[in-house]
């Protein structure tokens, strides 16, 4: 069940930080655990996929029951009838029309802010995409990327810090990476084309030429949250959701501090002291998991040495995600 833990014996806000994204935790052997597994069915065989909070199981029983297996003895459900890629896609969407139109619906008209783009299914081959838009009720993994964007280094080390636009659908003025976005399928390859096509779409100036073959990938950060109040979420009723991803950091090293980002997707891009983004982390002004990123690149940099809490955050930052016995490390990569 979603708890938050105790770090008492550890004095570090920034282990703090890192720990709220890090609540959710699963006990199948629990009597009070109610999460259900959402699983792919295939003769016989259940493949786990997502955590299901038992308050939207009970609407997803009310609405969809006809499209969903229900499996009560052992709290799991999956698609009806839906096999191949295409007819697992073709079930979800109808999901979707039926939660955005059903008039008493808590989702009713507002499952239709991403319209098209989908996650990548993580574990499941060949790939399946998860329309974005009902993608927490089913607590799927997601998947993304990350740029960290600096110049020089040590205590004169200068950040690059983005304000997400006010019209963002989700978290519209936190900070932010100043590239960064989800993995979509269908349309993403890899992690870098990810990275990629983020940039083209963030971005209108400031990459250097060729930053393709100078980026440095970095160990995969994962994390098991659970929604609340800082969400963007369709519904109130989603507080309390499983929030699981998976993403991949890259830094660039850059002489040039001038960067334009595109309006609709970030407001300004500000290159700041290290000093100043440990001062905003701690305020809360970053979207959780880029600050996930953040901290993780001060760490990296040795710009949280002095922090007693630094261990066991990398520990906390490299916790693998198992869905059943599936466990999840990374992304493709060319």
């Amino acid at each position: 069940m979603a708890q938050s833990g105790s770090s008492s014996l550890i004095q570090s806000p920034f282990y703090d930080l890192v720990e709220d994204c890090s609540k959710f935790t699963f006990d199948k052997n629990r009597i009070d655990n109610k999460y259900w597994a959402f699983c792919h069915e295939f003769l016989g065989v259940w493949q786990q996929m997502g955590y299901v909070h038992p308050t939207v199981v009970s609407f997803l029983q009310k609405y969809v029951s006809e499209k969903l297996i229900f499996d009560a003895k052992w709290t799991r459900l999956a698609l009806k009838d839906r096999r191949t890629p295409g007819t697992v896609e073709d079930g979800l969407e109808e999901i979707r029309h039926i939660l955005h139109i059903a008039p008493t619906s808590p989702w009713r008209g507002l499952l239709n802010k991403y319209g098209t783009e989908k996650w990548r299914l993580i574990g499941i081959l060949p790939e399946v995409g998860f329309l974005c838009d009902i993608a927490p009720l089913f607590g799927i993994i997601t998947s993304g990327v990350h740029l960290n964007i600096y110049m020089g280094e040590g205590p004169t080390m200068q950040i690059g810090v983005a304000t997400r636009s006010m019209t963002k659908t989700s978290f519209p003025g936190l900070l932010d990476q100043c590239v960064a976005g989800g993995y979509q399928a269908g349309v993403d390859r890899c992690a870098l084309d990810c990275l990629q096509r983020e940039a083209s779409e963030e971005l209108r100036r400031g990459l250097p030429r060729g930053y393709e073959s100078k980026v440095e990938r970095k160990p995969t950060i994962q994390y098991m949250t659970t929604r609340d109040e800082r969400w963007d979420s369709s519904s109130r009723i989603e507080d309390g959701v499983p929030e699981c991803g998976i993403r991949v950091p890259f830094d660039l090293r850059v002489d040039d501090l001038f960067f334009l980002g595109n309006e609709a997707e970030v407001a300004t891009i500000e290159f700041l002291p290290a000093r100043v983004v440990k001062e905003r982390l701690l305020q809360g002004l970053f979207k959780p998991n880029s600050a996930l990123i953040m901290v993780d690149f001060l760490i990296r940099h040795g710009l949280l040495e002095d922090d007693p809490g630094t261990e066991k955050i990398k520990d906390l930052l490299r916790k693998r995600l198992y869905l059943g016995h599936m466990p999840v490390d990374d992304l493709p990569w060319p």
